[in-house]
């Protein structure tokens, strides 16, 4: 009886030993470190391109870019995507994203930017750079794209595009939602709108995709509406003329394409509209930006409204003037 008595007290004994040196070791052991991640969702794009552009000159650029329909056809889209990728040196790796919108209608912008998208400059940059039908046919889709972000502890998913891409991930992947822990978006109006219906031209290209992003579980999305862009994104017809594009001497037709279709149709007399570098100056910096939290939800049309059962979003309402003309002329001269 004696020794099962010494022999309870020693294994106690043991058990508080080891209880105390693992109290006092949890602050030495080595703890995960949290691994981020950055995509940019794309539909290039005049305005897109001058996005890639901000995140090159600014060291941020995406780990991956995944290109959808849009400003082009998808095709020409991801074509545009793998020329830009290779015109501005990046490492980025890219996936095709969706190809048509849930419902499946046609969109498209006409030739606003280029009748290649890019200012008609796709086939000169393809040729220079050597980029063939193998390399594109050689992309993952975006089951690969989803695979990336499960990897990851927090990504930040940029989209300048219609959102069905990052709609197909959530709902094919609904883990994902849990792993993407910001969201920034170019698209939708409070109370400027550029489309029948009181919409945006980006939500109403895939308005089940909006839908089905405002009511997923995704937390900490900012938008950045037509609102804010139409007072914020111009960059004025003086300023493109004095850029230095000594380093990128192709892209002052991309700032000019966009400035005459700007002309042309109406939009201003005087200055490119550069709505996607938006989303991109909060990445890079976001207490330029004045906000406003909204509770909104979205119809299968792209409209969105304030609703007290909306999700809460936070929407970019104020930047300072001149300052994207700024920052992209301080790009173009790193």
């Amino acid at each position: 009886m004696r020794k099962s008595c010494y022999y309870l007290i020693a294994i106690l004994l043991v058990a508080v030993s080891f209880v105390f040196h693992s109290c006092c070791n949890e602050d030495d052991a080595p703890r995960k470190e949290t691994t981020t991640g950055l995509v940019l969702d794309f539909d290039p794009g005049t305005d897109d391109a001058t996005a890639l552009l901000l995140l090159k000159q600014y060291d941020k650029q995406p780990d991956w870019l995944v290109s959808t329909f849009g400003n082009a056809t998808s095709e020409m889209c991801t074509r545009n995507g793998l020329i830009l990728c290779k015109a501005f040196g990046l490492t980025s790796k890219m996936a095709r994203g969706a190809v048509t919108p849930y419902d499946g209608h046609t969109v498209t912008c006409g030739d606003f930017h280029g009748v290649d998208g890019l200012a008609g400059l796709a086939d000169e940059l393809a040729q220079k750079y050597n980029i063939t039908e193998k390399d594109l046919n050689a992309l993952p889709d975006y089951k690969k794209l989803a695979e990336y972000i499960l990897s990851k502890d927090s990504v930040t998913y940029i989209a300048i595009g219609p959102l069905a891409t990052l709609a197909h991930i959530i709902s094919e992947y609904p883990e994902t939602q849990k792993h993407i822990k910001q969201v920034l978006i170019m698209g939708g109006g409070i109370q400027k709108f550029n489309k029948d219906g009181d919409k945006e031209y980006n939500f109403a290209g895939d308005g089940i995709a909006v839908k089905r992003v405002f009511e997923s579980t995704l937390s900490n999305i900012v938008i950045f509406p037509l609102d804010i862009t139409y007072i914020s994104a111009y960059v004025h017809k003086d300023a493109i003329s004095g850029y230095d594009y000594s380093k990128y001497p192709w892209f002052r037709k991309i700032l000019e394409q966009n400035l005459a279709s700007n002309i042309r149709t109406g939009q201003s007399t005087d200055a490119a509209m550069i709505h996607d570098c938006l989303p991109v100056l909060y990445f890079l910096n976001p207490t330029v930006f004045g906000t406003k939290e909204y509770k909104l939800i979205a119809n299968e049309g792209g409209h969105i409204e304030s609703s007290a059962q909306g999700k809460r979003i936070l929407v970019g309402t104020e930047l300072p003037t001149g300052y994207l003309t700024k920052i992209i002329g301080e790009a173009l001269a790193k």
